[in-house]
């Protein structure tokens, strides 16, 4: 039962705090404190969708005193007279003439009534949001725990409760001015209990509580200005125009993003005329459904109940039927019912009982505009649902695409979208304003029917695939495999080229320093120290990775009448269709921003059958996390089907040009810090885990792999001694490294590919293998082992300092160091040494050799520091950059690294 008023009542609300904390610290996230300043924003965002409450609350509360000072002095003559039983009976048939009951004085406790779900949720989301801890904000040290500002010996003295304790009466004060002491000892003593309660709490949740009355203090001052809606309408314009400057000037986020949360927040300056447009439509053409209350009650149930059928029932059961068993037996979750049952009623208390709860405390014209507002709702989710589905590719059972690329859909077809939608409610419209109610009634009604017939199809579907899997269920087993995608051969030649996104060169002497037996393992290696990337971003360092020297920055530029994307995807197909044009079996995956798609989009790959381009990273996660359940928790996955199953739902009702924005890069809306970095460094950590599985030695001729994988890129503390995955990491591996979780990564991706080698060892492929291994830039560590830049445009060496290891065929000398200066952009010259005549760029037509790459050093290496790292930050054609950098021969040597302008890179670049 409690588990049913949770998802009900408290799960709604806890989801519009949580929403409303990621986009507030997203919009502050290039401030030092954004979790401070996203708590603030969750309380304006709370009070705001409470105003009208608190306006409801006012009225009642006045109704009351005015009702209390009415009967005061008869009620004091009857007490003066008459005792004891006679006194009840005298003062109820008093309380009867008077058309008052004494259960009305709960009147005055309204507005308090009011605050207690919203303090739950807000209680359960701040109290326990990881992200909070270790995270100070002004003088607060940790919001994560009780402020404890200064102690009187052993006593912690937490100023923040006092604080708000402060505030709240001299909040009270203002509003409790003329009011009877009964009435000032409540508020008083509410404040006090607060303080009680929360003294002990974490300082973010007090942080929101404060700001709360802070708030409330405001709102009191409000009250006695003359004209305090106009006041705070002109507040909130000049708050939403700072908002919107620095949003579009200065954010340095997706723009698309950013663009979404400014047409949100400019409609701040529609509002006047909306106000103006919903008392005309109430009191002209729609005046009839203000003095028709069971009419315009059937609009909004039946449009409420048909959008719960389709967004909590319909959505989720098509899914889940589609392949039953994927949903059965999830940590303690057997039946895939339940997955249904919490979504469905969580949409309920969304979209039916707080509605039907804010429905009955206004009068008729705010019901009619409730009503109009879901009937249109309704409308739009259905027609989003069923007209505007979009072909997205398969989910797996945490509700993620396996191609989230295809969520980018065109402007064209979002514009069709909203042009339909817009007629819809168009229609709608028109049919209210011919009187028309029963129609909108019964469609809605027969929509609803229809719902609840294909979802019991899909139940009965769902209920035989889950006793067919608990037929076959081997309880100690799993179902679910790991089948080879990366296909290489015993007896010809392989070429394997592996990216470790954002993995530093100079850390790998004292990875084999720490762990000797690696140099065993890596025997065959020439390790290159001296190498340079020519970028400190992944959109201009990977490029040249992959396609060569053609596409380093300074050739992408010069190509100023070509889309970057175009350029970008030209880089990553060169070698591969060398390759394949050659005759290898070439296999490609997750390589870095395909199509300018976070998730790399296999799809550039289509005009070369005989390439196999495919997504590794993110598909093996839930596999992983069930075999190792003692690192993710005991219900990691579960609970993360019940949120994510919500969200994905609101993103198949939405638009379709907000449905990336709710993807959210595979996060969705979810604030668990631990589990959302852990999963996101599984998500990587799987496919290099399971690369032995993943491969197998079944081709029969040469064959050319490239793999691409982000676990250096995601820096997180492991546990040493073997750098793996753990929910509470203990000690450090490295002292040298105790705070710098850069550290523990890189190991690890050293330890696991070391494993995968030894596999190859063991199978006889290792000697007719030739591997690179090379990143895209390195990142801001400092190992002590390179130069110091301590420039504006770069601090550190190590930054444009990338991976780069060579192992030729039939190499079998010790693991050895070559200080030539290199770059990254010689990975696909070392790939294709000695393989082909002379290896061209098939579409530049530029030779892949090793004169190639002399020439581009022989002035040193000109590299890019990009103004931002997203592919939404560059202009159309050419990278948007910070400042340039320039590099000589010898990293290691003083000044190695100096700011330069675009020009000199352009220039000196022939």
């Amino acid at each position: 039962m409690g588990a049913f008023l949770y998802n009900l009542i408290l799960f709604p609300l806890v989801q519009i705090i949580e929403f409303v904390y990621l986009l507030v610290f997203g919009i502050f996230h290039d401030f030092s404190q954004p979790e401070g300043f996203a708590i603030i924003g969750v309380s304006v965002a709370i009070t705001l969708l409470c105003l009208p409450l608190y306006v409801v609350a006012e009225k009642w509360q006045q109704i009351e005193r005015d009702t209390q000072k009415k009967l005061e002095p008869g009620i004091q003559r009857i007490k003066a007279v008459f005792k004891g039983d006679e006194q009840y009976m005298i003062l109820r048939t008093f309380y009867k003439q008077n058309g008052y009951h004494p259960m009305m004085a709960l009147r005055s406790s309204f507005g308090l009534l009011i605050q207690i779900p919203f303090f739950m949720a807000a209680y359960q989301f701040l109290s326990n949001l990881e992200t909070l801890r270790g995270v100070s904000f002004y003088f607060i040290k940790d919001l994560g725990v009780p402020d404890a500002t200064f102690y009187i010996g052993n006593f912690p003295v937490n100023i923040l409760p006092i604080a708000m304790t402060l505030i709240n009466c001299v909040a009270g004060a203002i509003y409790t001015k003329g009011f009877k002491a009964k009435d000032k000892i409540q508020i008083y003593g509410m404040a006090l209990l607060f303080l009680v309660i929360l003294y002990d709490s974490p300082a973010g949740l007090v942080l929101y509580w404060t700001m709360n009355n802070v708030f409330s203090l405001v709102k009191n001052v409000f009250y006695k200005l003359k004209k305090p809606l106009l006041v705070l309408y002109i507040c909130a314009c000049v708050c939403v125009l700072g908002i919107d400057s620095y949003l579009l000037f200065v954010h340095s986020g997706f723009f698309f993003k950013r663009l979404a949360v400014v047409c949100v927040f400019s409609f701040v300056f529609l509002i006047p005329l909306l106000l103006k447009l919903i008392k005309f439509l109430l009191n002209k053409p729609f005046k009839y459904l203000t003095e028709d209350s069971k009419a315009t009650f059937k609009v909004f149930i039946s449009s409420a109940i048909a959008v719960v059928l389709v967004f909590g029932l319909y959505i989720i059961t098509t899914v889940v039927s589609a392949s039953p068993m994927e949903f059965c037996y999830i940590d303690n979750v057997k039946s895939p019912f339940t997955f249904i049952l919490i979504n469905f009623e969580e949409i309920v208390g969304l979209c039916l009982f707080w509605p039907v709860c804010v429905y009955f405390l206004f009068g008729p014209k705010v019901k009619t505009s409730i009503s109009l507002i879901f009937s249109f709702l309704a409308v739009c989710v259905l027609v989003n649902v069923f007209c505007f589905a979009g072909n997205y590719g398969n989910i797996n059972q945490t509700f993620l695409f396996d191609n989230p690329a295809k969520l980018r859909t065109g402007n064209t077809l979002n514009a069709i979208n909203l042009l339909v939608l817009l007629l819809c409610i168009a229609v709608l419209v028109f049919v209210f304003y011919k009187k028309k109610v029963k129609i909108v009634t019964g469609a809605y009604s027969l929509i609803s029917v229809a719902l609840l017939m294909v979802s019991f199809i899909s139940f009965g579907r769902i209920s035989k695939g889950y006793k067919e899997y608990t037929a076959i269920k081997d309880i100690n087993g799993n179902t679910n495999t790991v089948s080879p995608v990366y296909h290489l051969s015993k007896t010809e030649k392989n070429v394997l080229v592996v990216d470790f996104d954002r993995a530093i060169g100079a850390l790998v002497p004292e990875i084999m320093e720490e762990r000797p037996e690696l140099k065993d393992i890596y025997s065959g290696f020439v390790y290159y120290p001296n190498t340079v990337s020519y970028g400190t971003k992944t959109l201009a360092g990977s490029p040249s990775i992959f396609g060569g020297y053609d596409y380093i920055p300074q050739n992408m530029m010069k190509r100023n009448q070509e889309p970057l994307v175009s350029k970008h995807n030209e880089a990553l197909k060169a070698i591969p269709v060398l390759f394949d044009k050659n005759g290898y079996k070439t296999t490609v995956s997750d390589l870095s921003f395909a199509n300018y798609m976070w998730i790399s989009d296999v799809r550039i790959f289509d005009d070369y059958p005989g390439i196999n381009a495919v997504n590794v990273t993110r598909v093996y996660t839930g596999l992983w996390q069930s075999e190792h359940p003692d690192v993710v928790g005991e219900n990691a996955t579960s609970d993360l089907m019940k949120v994510n199953s919500f969200w994905y739902s609101f993103l198949r009702i939405s638009p379709m040009a907000l449905r990336e924005v709710i993807y959210n890069q595979e996060k969705y809306w979810n604030t668990k810090k631990s589990e959302n970095e852990l999963n996101n460094l599984l998500e990587q950590y799987s496919g290099i885990d399971y690369l032995p599985e993943l491969t197998d030695f079944s081709c029969d001729r040469p064959t050319y792999t490239v793999i691409a994988n982000d676990l250096t890129h995601e820096p997180m503390f492991l546990q040493s001694p073997d750098y793996v995955p753990a929910k509470e990491v203990t000690g450090c591996g490295n002292e040298k490294y105790r705070e710098e979780p850069h550290w523990d990564v890189n190991m690890s991706a050293f330890l696991r590919f070391g494993e995968f080698i030894q596999y190859l060892k063991d199978n006889d492929v290792y000697d007719n293998t030739r591997i690179v291994m090379v990143s895209d830039h390195g990142s801001d560590v400092d190992t002590k082992s390179l130069p110091y830049v301590n420039g504006q445009f770069l601090q550190f060496t190590e930054s444009v300092n990338p991976i780069l290891l060579f192992k030729d065929f039939n190499s079998d000398f010790e693991f050895t160091t070559d200080k030539s200066f290199m770059t990254n952009a010689d990975a696909p010259v070392l790939a294709c040494e000695g393989l082909f005549d002379v290896p061209e760029n098939p579409f530049t037509g530029t030779k892949v050799t090793k004169e190639t790459a002399d020439k581009y050093k022989e002035n040193g290496v000109y590299g890019i520091l990009l103004e931002h790292w997203t592919p939404d930050g560059q202009n159309k054609n050419t990278f948007k950059s910070d400042s340039w950098y320039k590099t000589t021969e010898n990293l290691f040597d003083e000044g190695s690294v100096v700011e330069v302008t675009e020009k000199e890179a352009l220039e000196a670049t022939k």
